[in-house]
Protein backbone atom coordinates (compact mmCIF):
# COMPACT_ATOMS: atom_id res chain seq x y z
CA UNK A 1 0.00 0.00 0.00
CA UNK A 2 1.45 3.34 -0.81
CA UNK A 3 1.65 6.12 1.29
CA UNK A 4 -0.65 8.14 -0.26
CA UNK A 5 -3.53 5.31 -0.14
CA UNK A 6 -2.30 5.28 3.67
CA UNK A 7 -2.43 9.25 3.69
CA UNK A 8 -6.28 8.87 2.41
CA UNK A 9 -7.56 6.28 5.21
CA UNK A 10 -5.98 8.30 8.22
CA UNK A 11 -7.81 11.37 6.85
CA UNK A 12 -11.46 9.12 6.18
CA UNK A 13 -10.84 7.94 9.75
CA UNK A 14 -10.10 11.40 11.14
CA UNK A 15 -12.68 12.96 9.34
CA UNK A 16 -15.19 10.15 10.35
CA UNK A 17 -14.34 11.11 14.32
CA UNK A 18 -14.68 14.79 13.62
CA UNK A 19 -18.28 14.25 11.87
CA UNK A 20 -19.47 12.03 14.64
CA UNK A 21 -18.35 14.50 17.69
CA UNK A 22 -19.97 17.52 15.95
CA UNK A 23 -23.35 15.56 15.56
CA UNK A 24 -22.92 14.54 18.94
CA UNK A 25 -21.72 17.53 20.75
CA UNK A 26 -24.47 19.60 22.26
CA UNK A 27 -26.59 22.58 19.62
CA UNK A 28 -24.21 24.82 18.17
CA UNK A 29 -25.68 27.66 15.64
CA UNK A 30 -24.21 28.32 12.13
CA UNK A 31 -24.24 31.24 10.86
CA UNK A 32 -27.17 31.72 8.55
CA UNK A 33 -27.57 33.57 5.64
CA UNK A 34 -30.49 31.51 4.36
CA UNK A 35 -32.74 28.78 4.88
CA UNK A 36 -31.54 25.56 4.63
CA UNK A 37 -27.51 26.17 5.83
CA UNK A 38 -27.90 23.03 8.14
CA UNK A 39 -28.58 20.58 5.05
CA UNK A 40 -26.34 21.89 3.09
CA UNK A 41 -23.61 21.22 5.95
CA UNK A 42 -24.99 17.87 6.07
CA UNK A 43 -24.62 16.99 2.52
CA UNK A 44 -20.88 18.24 2.00
CA UNK A 45 -20.09 16.30 5.30
CA UNK A 46 -21.41 13.23 3.78
CA UNK A 47 -20.22 13.84 0.31
CA UNK A 48 -16.48 14.34 2.02
CA UNK A 49 -16.87 10.85 3.31
CA UNK A 50 -18.00 9.07 0.86
CA UNK A 51 -15.57 10.79 -0.98
CA UNK A 52 -12.39 9.90 0.38
CA UNK A 53 -12.62 6.10 0.42
CA UNK A 54 -12.13 6.41 -3.45
CA UNK A 55 -8.56 7.97 -2.41
CA UNK A 56 -7.35 5.23 0.13
CA UNK A 57 -9.00 1.86 -1.77
CA UNK A 58 -7.16 0.42 -4.37
CA UNK A 59 -10.41 -1.97 -5.39
CA UNK A 60 -13.20 0.20 -6.37
CA UNK A 61 -15.56 -2.65 -4.79
CA UNK A 62 -13.85 -1.67 -1.22
CA UNK A 63 -14.14 1.87 -2.14
CA UNK A 64 -18.30 1.96 -2.71
CA UNK A 65 -18.81 -0.07 0.50
CA UNK A 66 -16.38 1.87 2.93
CA UNK A 67 -18.52 4.70 1.26
CA UNK A 68 -22.24 2.77 1.64
CA UNK A 69 -21.32 2.46 5.34
CA UNK A 70 -21.31 5.91 5.78
CA UNK A 71 -25.22 6.15 5.45
CA UNK A 72 -25.50 3.99 8.34
CA UNK A 73 -23.23 6.24 10.41
CA UNK A 74 -25.45 8.97 9.51
CA UNK A 75 -28.70 7.90 10.72
CA UNK A 76 -26.79 6.25 13.55
CA UNK A 77 -25.68 9.86 14.65
CA UNK A 78 -29.13 11.00 14.06
CA UNK A 79 -30.29 8.53 16.39
CA UNK A 80 -27.88 9.06 18.91
CA UNK A 81 -28.84 12.67 19.17
CA UNK A 82 -31.64 11.85 21.05
CA UNK A 83 -29.73 11.51 23.78
CA UNK A 84 -27.68 14.92 22.95
CA UNK A 85 -29.33 18.20 24.66
CA UNK A 86 -30.93 20.42 22.21
CA UNK A 87 -30.35 17.81 19.32
CA UNK A 88 -33.40 16.29 17.86
CA UNK A 89 -33.36 13.14 15.41
CA UNK A 90 -34.05 14.68 11.78
CA UNK A 91 -35.25 13.04 8.76
CA UNK A 92 -34.20 15.51 6.78
CA UNK A 93 -30.71 15.60 7.67
CA UNK A 94 -30.61 11.70 7.12
CA UNK A 95 -31.48 12.69 3.73
CA UNK A 96 -29.26 15.16 3.12
CA UNK A 97 -26.79 12.90 4.26
CA UNK A 98 -27.65 10.32 2.01
CA UNK A 99 -27.77 12.48 -0.88
CA UNK A 100 -23.83 13.52 0.13
CA UNK A 101 -23.05 9.81 0.24
CA UNK A 102 -24.68 9.09 -3.27
CA UNK A 103 -23.39 12.05 -5.39
CA UNK A 104 -19.97 11.20 -3.42
CA UNK A 105 -20.13 7.50 -5.01
CA UNK A 106 -21.15 8.38 -8.03
CA UNK A 107 -18.93 11.29 -9.09
CA UNK A 108 -15.99 9.53 -7.91
CA UNK A 109 -16.88 6.18 -8.84
CA UNK A 110 -17.98 7.61 -12.68
CA UNK A 111 -16.07 10.96 -13.20
CA UNK A 112 -13.40 11.37 -11.20
CA UNK A 113 -11.74 7.44 -10.26
CA UNK A 114 -11.57 6.66 -14.11
CA UNK A 115 -9.40 9.74 -14.76
CA UNK A 116 -7.26 9.06 -11.85
CA UNK A 117 -6.19 5.63 -13.10
CA UNK A 118 -5.55 7.21 -16.48
CA UNK A 119 -8.86 5.32 -18.46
Amino acid sequence: MNGLKILAQVIWVISIFLVSYLSLMPRIDLPQTFSGTDKIAHFLAYFWLSAIPFFGFSEIKRAVKAALWMIGLGIGLEFGQLWVPGRQLSFFDMVANSAGVTLGILLMRDVVRPHLMGR
